[in-house]
């Protein structure tokens, strides 16, 4: 898995080119939104509302 900060049409020109034996099409790609890809890197459900990171308890704090 990778995050790729483009869009899809970008990534798929792009590894079409360094990577051609992969085979990969534009709908090998999910393209997100970068909160979202936060999100998704998190395992919160698609869809959910971005402000749930804004609830949440760390696991130490910094002094």
């Amino acid at each position: 898995m990778a995050e790729f900060l483009g869009n899809a049409d970008q990534l798929v020109s792009l590894l079409g080119k360094q990577f051609p034996e992969l085979g990969l099409e534009e709908e090998d790609y999910k393209e997100m939104s970068w909160i979202e890809s936060v999100l998704w890197w998190e395992n919160y459900d698609n869809g959910i509302y971005p402000a749930v990171l804004l609830d949440r308890n760390p696991d130490h704090a910094n002094s």
